[in-house]
């Protein structure tokens, strides 16, 4: 009985060995594909190249303009004042009126002052006289140069009282100071005005500025003396000259004022209306790209554009851009970062997402997609 108990040991020890090892290879089995399989999958998917559709765009030179708004302003105006006190004798212009240069637009009643300029101009007669006897005698030796140091200074005041008085007659004739129409003129004959009170607003309207404002990453963009467009709020286009840009931001807005000069010698041009202005940008290399064609960087998270080296299999490149503006095909016209972009680019139109900086790719041209070829 103590015989048939060991061999019965034996066979379940041996059995219970066996089961364990199986355990443990299966153990040691299942470890070895799981760390094997992920990287049997890894070099797999790197065996895969990614395809992208390519187009191949070249910089170019093109003509764009900064588009803002505007209102049209008068170049100058100017309000006429009195310069001496009187009564309104005439008024001799009516509002809305063209005048020119020194025209006359209000009389005022010269009253007391013909008859002081009258006896200004005698008394400086007079003193003439003297002066002349005073210098006779001083060359006679019968007179001091003091006497005629006198005479010559009484002469002197009577010629400025003169001057004075001759002045203040002149003051009532008010006229125009430049080209243009009369705006306003509040006063009827008979009014009386004072020194300073107002005669009439002279508007000049040989030339209408068109004011707007442009912002801090533009205005570096516009050159003093080009020629630009508007389109005023009553369908008017004109060209003109941008004849002014602030050096000096507005503290509120952070814009610069700029103002363009358009010609008006026929007064067809009115002040006051809206205005969109198309002001030429200095021209430098741009590439169009679609819209869809942009992206971020996953490091940076600038905007820009993913391209490759060359037409064919190739590593993928970013480009930062900058948008400038918007191309009538409704392509964007873009600028490289510090100059950046080579003028040849092969832009990734398609896949551009689903591809990293420095990855190996297949380029396919987007011309032989669209012919029907695989590239």
């Amino acid at each position: 009985m103590k015989g048939g108990f060991l061999p019965s040991l034996v066979i379940a020890g041996t059995t219970l060995g066996l089961m364990i090892i199986w355990i443990l290879s299966g153990l040691i089995s299942g470890d070895t594909r799981s760390t094997i399989a992920p990287a049997d999958r890894t070099e797999k998917a790197h065996s895969i190249v990614q395809q992208v559709r390519v187009r191949t765009i070249v910089a170019e030179t093109p003509v764009t303009t900064i588009n803002i708004s505007g209102q049209t302003h008068t170049n100058r105006s100017v309000v006429v004042k009195a310069a001496t006190a009187g009564q309104v004798a005439e008024v001799l212009v009516e509002k809305g009126e063209w005048v020119a240069p020194g025209q006359l637009l209000v009389r005022l009643k010269e009253e007391e002052r013909p008859a002081r300029l009258a006896e200004a101009r005698a008394l400086v007669h007079r003193r003439e006289v003297e002066y002349e006897a005073a210098k006779a005698l001083e060359q006679k030796a019968f007179a001091s140069r003091i006497r005629l140091a006198e005479a010559q200074a009484t002469l002197n005041a009577a010629r400025a009282q003169l001057a004075h008085v001759q002045v203040d007659l002149d003051r009532t004739r008010l006229r125009a100071p430049f080209a243009g129409v009369v705006e306003s003129c509040p006063v009827a004959i008979g009014d009386f005005i004072v020194v300073g009170g107002t005669i009439a607003t002279v508007v000049d309207m040989k030339k209408v500025v068109v004011a707007a404002a442009v912002t801090e990453r533009d205005v570096a963009m516009i050159t003093p003396g080009s020629v630009a467009e508007t389109v005023l709020s009553n369908g008017q286009r004109l060209a003109g000259l941008v004849s002014y840009i602030s050096k000096v931001a507005n503290t509120s807005t952070r814009t610069f004022p700029v103002e363009l000069s358009i010609a008006n010698d026929t007064g067809t041009v009115l002040v006051g209306l809206t205005a969109e202005l198309y002001l030429p940008r200095q021209r430098r290399s741009l590439h169009a790209i679609p819209p869809s064609a942009l992206t971020f960087d996953d490091k940076t998270g600038h905007v820009g554009i993913k391209a490759v080296t060359s037409s064919s299999s190739a590593l993928v490149t970013f480009f930062p851009v900058s948008i400038v503006t918007s191309a009538t095909n409704g392509m964007l016209w873009v600028a490289g970062a510090a100059l950046c972009i080579p003028p040849v680019v092969h832009l990734i139109v398609v896949g551009q997402e689903f591809v990293t900086v420095g990855q190996q790719v297949q380029a396919v041209p987007e011309a032989a997609l669209e012919s029907g070829s695989p590239g």
